[in-house]
């Protein structure tokens, strides 16, 4: 049977005397031990979201793009994100946290899913999933950031979704395993990315998974996002927060135009 000690365990937030916000977790160990892990700063309860495929940097008007759209932002999920020297000394130079997912070469650079924060995450973990039929795998990310107010972490979701297969085995298995991931989390949660739902089967499959574990679609004031037919490819679900604003507009950065997002805790 647990101990007293496994009682008093949890996160907590607070404001220091100086106005910043800090969180701690208490992690019982057994035995009247005690870890405290603490995390200043953070998102704030309200934040903005940058959610963009950048097509591996190959647009001509990229860097430009990036740096508009970027602007003012708290979070960018990009995928197909580079690995090049430029895309990285933009990060530095705007004082990024990234981390990235290198899932396939493409002209001897490394490209994946990428998050980028203001503040550090204090936990992310990747995972990759080969294409049946070019065997290129596509990428996930997941990324743990403090958020004011709130007792958990958000925990963010980027994701590249299977795009090339016969049926939908690989593309059904990537989307379930978020589903898994997200579904017993207590804090809220934003999932978002280049799913590549080009047909209403995948979108119906994608919908029904999301709904399954309570993550909410968001829908746009303006809606540019990359369709193929009338089927749009990129796509954010939310649980816990609320959507103060969502919108895509046309971009010249990208073969993907950008979605941007304003969410609020709770």
């Amino acid at each position: 049977e647990a101990g007293v000690d496994f009682q008093l365990q949890g996160e907590f937030s607070g404001t220091l005397s100086s106005g910043d916000s800090y969180g701690l977790q208490i992690i019982a160990l057994g035995n009247d031990g005690f870890r405290a892990v603490g995390f200043p700063g953070g998102l704030p309860a309200s934040f903005k979201v940058l959610v963009w495929n950048i097509y591996k940097l190959q647009a001509r008007d990229w860097a430009p793009e990036l740096a508009k759209w970027g602007a003012g932002q708290d979070l960018l999920l990009l995928q197909e994100a580079s690995d090049a020297p430029a895309l990285a000394s933009w990060l530095a130079s705007g004082h990024w946290s990234w981390q990235q997912v290198a899932a396939f070469r493409f002209e001897q650079r490394t490209a994946g899913v990428l998050n980028a924060a203001q503040d550090p995450a204090v936990y992310s973990c990747s995972w990759r999933v080969p294409e049946p039929s070019s065997r290129i795998p596509k990428s996930a990310l997941m990324s743990l950031y403090p958020l004011q107010g709130s007792r958990y972490p958000l925990m963010v979701v980027n994701v590249h979704g299977i795009n090339f297969e016969l049926g939908m085995a690989a593309y059904k298995k990537q989307l379930e395993q978020i589903g898994k991931l997200t579904r017993k989390y207590q804090g809220p949660v934003l999932v978002a990315g280049d799913f590549n739902t080009w047909n209403g089967k995948r979108l119906a499959l994608l919908q029904q998974i999301m709904t399954r574990n309570k993550l909410q679609p968001v829908s746009y004031s303006q809606d540019e996002r990359m369709r193929v037919g009338s089927w749009a490819l990129d796509h954010a679900f939310t649980r816990g927060l609320t959507v103060a604003a969502a919108s895509s507009q046309r971009s010249s950065g990208s073969d993907h135009n950008p979605i941007s997002l304003e969410l609020h805790y709770p």
